[in-house]
């Protein structure tokens, strides 16, 4: 985000069983995404088995959520040191038409200069930038 942090990164992955194309529900990607949960958000609970569910949804936007106002309260010198994990929710706010601003009110990251929404970038295409 302002070049002195680890970057994100969204990816995508499956499992097929050997020789078919028959996807696998309880093999390595599983256990990736469950020991990555379980590092990010400093827990693990049984309804994270579920990720699907609208039950597991709302249980990893409430504890990201805390996450983020435990950090920003951190950075204002509020020192909440509650944070269940490092993962938290990106300050955005989407409107039910679909508009995007930013959660805080310069629109900028809390102890940064960095703007929340960024800049479209003049050499990626514009698909990945949008």
């Amino acid at each position: 985000m302002d070049g002195r942090r680890d970057s994100e990164i969204a990816m995508g992955c499956w499992e097929t069983m050997p020789g078919t194309e028959n996807l696998v529900t309880d093999g390595h990607v599983q256990g990736l995404r469950k020991s990555l949960w379980a590092e990010h958000l400093g827990v693990y609970e049984d309804v994270f088995e579920f990720p699907r569910s609208i039950e597991c949804v709302r249980r990893v936007r409430e504890l990201t959520q805390h996450n983020w106002q435990c950090y920003v309260a951190n950075i204002n010198k509020k020192q909440d040191d509650s944070a269940t994990g490092h993962m938290l929710t990106y300050p955005i706010k989407v409107s039910k038409s679909g508009d995007i601003s930013p959660a805080t009110e310069n629109g900028y990251f809390p102890d940064t200069t960095a703007p929340i929404l960024g800049t479209k970038s003049t050499y990626l295409p514009s698909r990945l930038t949008v």
